[in-house]
């Protein structure tokens, strides 16, 4: 917050733990919510204003031996917890730093991914960073993890376009590649011989 003050040069020639008195630091907390930016003038997510709201008040508990307050706490300051509710209101209404997880990944994002030197097939760790980008494709699991037995259940890969390596091209090479003497004989993942 100090850093605030100092580059819009909102007039205050002192620091934040500095203040005494409890009405000032209000003031001057509601005034960094109302108008503090990112370097291109724009507003800070919900979460990061949230955060710097908690981080402003663990700094003061932590520089002032006297400061046993909370600023997000609603009893200790209402104006700062109205203040900052509404503007989180009003940043989630704009839509701004809104995740998006519905949006999938472009064509042109999996190009950019697979030919990305970390993802090459011509390794051990980029083959099966390139099988576990595929599984996650296409089982659609991107709400986290299996955490639990499945049953066996069978997923049709589309064929890979002749002379390209693909998913198929990809995990076959993977199977292939495992070790005779591996500890465990199954693998979650393996190619179905029913053509359906």
């Amino acid at each position: 917050m100090n850093k605030w003050q100092n580059h819009v040069n909102v007039g205050y020639n002192y620091t934040l733990e500095s203040i005494t008195s409890k009405s000032q630091l209000k003031k001057e907390v509601c005034e960094f919510i109302y108008g503090v930016c990112n370097l291109k003038g724009n507003h800070y997510s919900q979460a990061s204003l949230k955060n710097a709201i908690s981080s402003i008040s663990r700094y003061l508990r932590e520089v002032k031996s006297d400061w046993n307050y909370n600023l997000l706490n609603k009893s200790d300051f209402p104006d700062i917890f109205a203040t900052l509710d509404g503007t989180l209101k009003e940043i989630k209404k704009l839509g701004i730093g809104t995740a998006k997880p519905y949006d999938g990944i472009t064509n042109n994002e999996l190009k950019v991914i697979l030919h990305y030197s970390e993802m090459s097939s011509n390794n051990p760790n980029g083959l099966l960073r390139r099988v576990f980008l595929w599984i996650c494709l296409f089982c659609c699991s991107r709400g986290g993890g299996i955490n639990r037995n499945q049953h066996t259940f069978e997923l049709p890969f589309p064929e890979d376009i002749p002379g390209i390596a693909e998913s198929n091209t990809d995990i076959k090479k993977y199977i292939a590649q495992r070790p005779q003497n591996y500890k465990t004989k199954k693998f979650y993942l393996s190619i179905s011989q029913n053509a359906s």
